[in-house]
């Protein structure tokens, strides 16, 4: 019998991923796990399209320097009451949603369920709703909060640089992978207060060639905003590199 060539093969690694979906539909069938109707063609997703459309994009006004919603009486204000009292190394920073609900499920799911498929979902959200908030033609480069080697080894891949690529891709503009980078690992965020959430990632991250951001505006992209502690220590490390200015974007907040 003659043996397939190597081109051979990796034609027929799709045909052989969309049979081995439909056997899994059969005997594992696909739900939401919103609402926990059959899926179909959504199995890397997760979640149905009708529940993903229900996921809701924060509005003005917001805060400009950290993105949190504002109250419509202090709308002449146009910033919130704790960043009077704060500075960050951040130019800016957007948050598209609240952390709650429907938008904690789905980014659990990419996070810790591999649901690449949901991400760029998410990822699109991210792209419309920067594409109202900012001047995009001005971002020079985007790249990602880093994982420590260990959460990469461990999980396999970076949530963030699911929405770095697809933002890229769709605005046509250059990403950095693996430039800023994690020097030390640290103690997961969540699980301190919020006090001690800027220490725990002081001096935490490095640039491997500070010559790819100096002198360029940085989208800086996360999935959660909570404190906006890493997001700046990341800025405070871009700054250092020479960046201009530097924009954060996280999915939820």
């Amino acid at each position: 019998m003659k043996c397939l060539d190597k081109n051979q093969k990796l034609k027929l690694i799709p045909i052989i991923k969309k049979y081995w979906y439909r056997t899994l539909d059969i005997i594992y069938p696909a739900f939401c796990a919103a609402c926990s109707k059959s899926l179909d063609s959504l199995r890397e997703c997760g979640i149905c399209k009708n529940c993903l459309k229900t996921i809701k994009t924060n509005i003005s006004p917001l805060c400009l320097r950290c993105g949190m919603p504002l109250n419509s009486a202090l709308n002449h204000r146009r910033d919130c009451p704790e960043c009077r009292k704060s500075s960050y190394y951040f130019n800016r920073a957007l948050c598209v949603c609240r952390y709650d609900g429907l938008v904690r499920l789905a980014i659990h799911l990419v996070k810790y369920k591999r649901k690449a498929k949901l991400g760029i979902s998410l990822a699109q959200r991210m792209a419309d709703f920067l594409q109202n908030h900012i001047a995009l033609k001005e971002i020079d480069i985007i790249t990602a909060v880093p994982l420590h080697k260990h959460k990469m080894r461990e999980r396999g891949f970076n949530q963030a640089m699911i929405f770095v690529e697809y933002l890229a891709d769709r605005f046509g503009i250059g990403y950095s992978r693996n430039n800023l980078r994690r020097s030390r690992k640290t103690l997961s965020q969540f699980s301190l207060p919020a006090e001690k959430r800027f220490k725990n990632v002081a001096g935490a991250f490095r640039c491997e060639n500070p010559a790819e951001f100096k002198g360029k505006s940085v989208l800086l992209v996360d999935d959660i905003f909570t404190t906006g502690a890493t997001l700046n220590e990341c800025a405070k490390t871009l700054k250092q590199a020479g960046a201009y200015k530097v924009i954060a974007v996280s999915m939820a907040r």
